[in-house]
């Protein structure tokens, strides 16, 4: 294959990879690419394509997260400037409650991803066989602190 040949099939496979990452058909991914639908089932079992899948979507989730995270700072700073005195105390209220759901949200979050790349080193370590694994506490847990419920 000469070296424009390559350029093409190249720029294809991505527009076939974005295609697909956005609508989630490859139906439409091969459309998007100008190659067949046979083509783009071709291409979804080599090493290359799918090495390349994967790489482009942790670096959209890694972007859309940043996005989140910057969208959660605004609005939680929003929803503390909402508590000043200034306000009436309904809506200091429930801005504390919203601040109070957002932040919780954001925990357990965090804590799923802790466990889900838990799960995922499991896995990996036991070639693919899931076995019921004790999940690391989330590292921002003390429980020396007094957090964890008390016996009855």
């Amino acid at each position: 294959m000469n070296d424009l040949a390559k350029s093409v099939h190249t720029n294809r496979a991505e527009l076939a990879i974005s295609a697909y990452l956005a609508s989630g058909s490859w139906a439409q991914a091969a459309s998007a690419a100008q190659v067949s639908l046979r083509t783009v089932t071709r291409w979804k079992t080599a090493d290359w394509f799918q090495a390349r899948l994967k790489q482009v979507a942790e670096e959209l989730a890694l972007a859309a997260r940043q996005v989140g995270a910057a969208v959660l700072v605004e609005s939680l700073c929003t929803l503390r400037e909402l508590q000043d005195e200034k306000f009436p105390p309904q809506v200091r209220v429930l801005a504390a409650s919203r601040a109070g759901e957002l932040t919780l949200r954001i925990v357990e979050h965090a804590e799923l991803k802790v466990r889900l790349d838990h799960l995922e080193e499991v896995l990996g370590a036991r070639g693919g066989v899931l076995a019921v694994v004790p999940a690391p506490p989330a590292p921002w847990i003390d429980s020396s602190a007094g957090l964890e419920p008390e016996a009855p």
